[in-house]
């Protein structure tokens, strides 16, 4: 397309301003994604979608556009929004906020409506004070929050209705019905617990015996048999791994050696643990020398590590072991 002479002069001299001032925003927010496991994006307009955002009519003078730099921060859920929000209010100038619902719409309509901050970089050096030119600290920068689902559905929607060669009345209709479904996705999220609640339960007998596993783990921390060191960070995973343990190698009933294993833990009693092993690795242990377990799985690969066999020396017998070689 041809974009005027006076619009692309003056893209090329704000050009090397906005890249600075990006790439100091940049090193900040990614700072804080990561930290948080974040999704984080960053564009900057090019000077044909400048020129068509002008041609909008919506813009009186260059500085009105606040976006020729974004940054968009992807959060799990929207129960983070908020607490990213303090984010930029703290680390950035923040200038103009509009947040989630904000803008006025039928009940009827779906369509984007992501909480946008305009912001600037923070902290002016006292050398600077008295500049009459413009620095990266005049530089407006656009973030965008958004839901994980809201993101994916930003960048098919783009990508399948805008970038489309001709306007189609069912294109835009369904991508207002995606959109939909997007934050009903976000909505029962949000109220998770309670909707799960109000599900008629299956027997399922293989997430019983998970469940099972977790309740046991529980009581054997509660009743101080196993030190909270040993606590895993994610009990359920924790469960799982244990139950495909039992499963696989179990010489008998599932459900049956579950109970047997909680009552071995229970009799046990140990106070020598050694801090370098997990709780998976030290029941294992027990349940290799109790005879409740034994090494029959050919598909399954038993984590024991030196640590373990300092410990439990027997277990020098199992042939799949994990192997760091």
């Amino acid at each position: 397309m041809i974009v005027p002479i006076s619009v692309q002069k003056k893209y090329a001299e704000t050009d090397l301003l906005l890249y600075e001032t990006a790439k100091l925003a940049r090193q900040q927010i990614l700072g804080f994604c990561e930290e948080n496991g974040y999704a984080f994006k960053y564009r900057k307009k090019s000077v044909e979608s400048v020129f068509e955002k002008i041609e909008t009519g919506r813009f009186k003078r260059w500085k009105e556009l606040d976006d020729l730099i974004a940054f968009t921060v992807v959060i799990p859920t929207l129960r983070e929004e908020e607490e990213t929000i303090q984010y930029f209010r703290s680390s950035f100038n923040c200038t103009k906020l509009i947040a989630r619902g904000e803008k006025k719409k039928a009940p009827d309509v779906f369509r984007f409506d992501s909480t946008r901050m305009t912001c600037r970089l923070k902290g002016i050096p006292e050398n600077m004070l008295e500049r009459t030119d413009s620095t990266v600290y005049d530089v407006d920068f656009e973030v965008q929050i958004c839901s994980a689902f809201e993101h994916a559905w930003s960048v098919t929607n783009h990508a399948l209705t805008y970038k489309s060669d001709s306007i189609d009345w069912r294109r835009s209709r369904l991508a207002s019905q995606m959109k939909a479904a997007v934050e009903q996705l976000d909505t029962l999220i949000l109220c998770f617990d309670t909707v799960a609640g109000e599900i008629t339960k299956s027997e399922h007998s293989m997430t019983e015996d998970k469940n099972r596993i977790v309740d046991i783990c529980h009581t054997w921390f509660k009743r101080n048999l196993i030190p909270a060191e040993l606590t895993p960070k994610d009990i359920s995973r924790f469960a799982g791994n244990l139950y495909t343990l039992i499963n696989k190698n179990g010489k008998g009933k599932t459900r049956e050696l579950i109970e047997k294993m909680n009552k071995l833990v229970q009799d046990k009693k140990r106070n020598d643990f050694l801090m370098s092993i997990s709780l998976f690795q030290y029941i294992t242990a027990l349940l290799f020398e109790s005879g409740i377990i034994e090494d029959k799985a050919s598909d399954y690969v038993f984590p024991i590590f030196e640590e373990v066999l300092d410990m439990f020396p027997s277990l020098a017998t199992v042939n799949h072991i994990f192997d760091f070689d």
